[in-house]
């Protein structure tokens, strides 16, 4: 289930920002980790 709403959130942000696919995960996987670190 993670995945489809990972996937969905990142559509979400991805069509107004226009910032590209590898940039937007990059930025999920720092906030995943640093609340999983934190």
């Amino acid at each position: 289930m993670r995945g489809g709403v990972v996937s969905e959130a990142v559509l979400a942000i991805n069509k107004p920002t226009g910032v590209s696919s590898r940039e937007v995960v990059n930025r999920v996987g720092r906030v995943l980790g640093t609340k999983a670190v934190g």
